[in-house]
């Protein structure tokens, strides 16, 4: 009597412009096209970035697919988008006691006061953006809030630390479940 071993093959679609971004916890990855951005947890795909938004957040332009591996960590993983790079795109992970992500709070950060002059990540959960004469400083899940916080003072030289929930400028965050 023989042993028969078969296997399935499961394929996804490849695009020829798409980057692979890894993030610092390697069960995250951001893909990029110039068609859409999607982030994955180990592999399934937990939101993406459709061609219309992407259009809209380029200013028509073809969106870049490089990738923002400096703006990563355990907690927190950004992308820098529009044609000027001026707007923000993170997420932070929400993780249970054992270290398991539950959920990722996407921020949509838009200025519009200039272009990036830098985004630096501080620890695991801040990040510090430097742009014109301003400076915000955002931080992550500050006293286990759940939420995104900003710095209320927007000095270039200091941007002082993360007191509000409400962004200069304006911002949007919203909870995407993990599977």
């Amino acid at each position: 009597m023989g042993v028969v071993a078969g296997a399935i093959l499961f394929s996804t679609p490849s695009y020829a412009d798409e980057k692979a971004c890894p993030q610092a916890d390697p069960s995250f990855v951001i893909r990029k096209t110039e068609s859409w951005y999607d982030l994955e947890y180990k592999g399934s795909q937990i939101h993406r970035i459709e061609s219309k938004q992407l259009n809209d957040l380029f200013g028509g332009k073809p969106p870049t697919t490089d990738c923002d591996v400096a703006l990563s960590s355990r907690d927190v993983m950004g992308i820098i988008v529009g044609w000027k790079k001026d707007l923000l795109i993170a997420f932070g992970v929400l993780r249970d006691p054992q270290g398991r992500p539950l959920r990722v709070n996407m921020l949509s950060w838009s200025p519009h006061a200039g272009t990036f002059d830098s985004i630096i990540l501080n620890n695991q959960a801040e990040l510090v953006v430097r742009y014109g004469t301003f400076a915000t400083r955002i931080c992550w899940n500050k006293g286990w809030k759940q939420r995104w916080e900003f710095s209320n003072q927007q000095s270039q030289n200091d941007p002082g630390p993360c007191t509000t929930m409400e962004a200069p400028f304006g911002a949007d965050q919203y909870l995407i479940p993990v599977l």
